[in-house]
């Protein structure tokens, strides 16, 4: 897993904001984490610097937990986290997994969601939120590291050869779709933190607003829901 460096993460937590709070939220409503009547456990599989994993801290009867390749990154999660290089090192096990935008780094990804099936608790969840089709692969794609982008019959397949039953499976970021085929054909293959911020704030919650009206047939990303049983 590779990062073009600290100005993507900046970018996407300080100009992403209404697109990291729907990733958010998503996370808490399909954990049903506001509902918690004893005491459970969640990690962020590629946590980076804490931006998502940090948000659970608030919730009394969580133990939060992460994983980062990254050594630098590593450091900061573990002064408020259980944290580790990868799952393999983590000895017990977990009622909920999630992992945004990080699946697609690895270059084995059913051997990653294997490793999250074993981890997890006999009904516990898993929450993968991934870039979507292969047709938006750009040269942002290949500068961050990603080796692909998925559809939905493939990660479908993938999660339930490693053992998994999906609960929810849908693309999300509908306008997103168009906004990444404009950037495939216009961008150098950086990130600007203008465009991003202009999309998020203006685009995003109208995007936002029409997958609450009616399911949409493509997106920019692809929300998976799936359980242990």
């Amino acid at each position: 897993m590779k990062y073009t460096g600290d100005n993507v993460l900046d970018t996407m937590a300080n100009c992403a904001i209404n697109r990291n709070n729907s990733i958010y939220n998503l996370i808490v409503k399909y954990f049903n984490i506001n509902n918690l009547s004893k005491p459970k456990s969640i990690l962020e599989f590629g946590a980076g610097r804490g931006e998502f994993i940090n948000r659970f801290l608030k919730f009394k009867n969580l133990t939060t937990f992460a994983t980062e390749l990254d050594k630098s990154y590593l450091k900061l999660l573990q002064q408020k986290h259980k944290s580790y290089i990868d799952l393999i090192q983590i000895t017990q096990k977990i009622d909920y997994i999630f992992a945004n935008d990080v699946l697609e780094h690895n270059k084995n990804d059913t051997e990653i969601l294997i490793q999250m099936f074993q981890k997890l608790t006999t009904g516990g969840r898993l929450f993968i939120y991934v870039p979507a089709r292969p047709e938006l692969y750009s040269i942002f794609d290949k500068n961050i590291g990603h080796y692909r982008r998925y559809t939905i019959k493939d990660l479908r397949s993938k999660a339930i050869k490693a053992g998994f039953t999906i609960q929810k499976i849908q693309y999300h970021d509908f306008l997103g779709y168009f906004a990444a085929v404009f950037n495939k054909f216009t961008s150098n293959g950086e990130l600007n933190p203008s465009a991003v911020h202009f999309y998020d704030k203006q685009l995003f919650p109208i995007s936002q607003f029409i997958e609450k009206l009616f399911p949409v047939p493509i997106g920019k990303s692809i929300m998976m829901v799936a359980i242990k049983k």
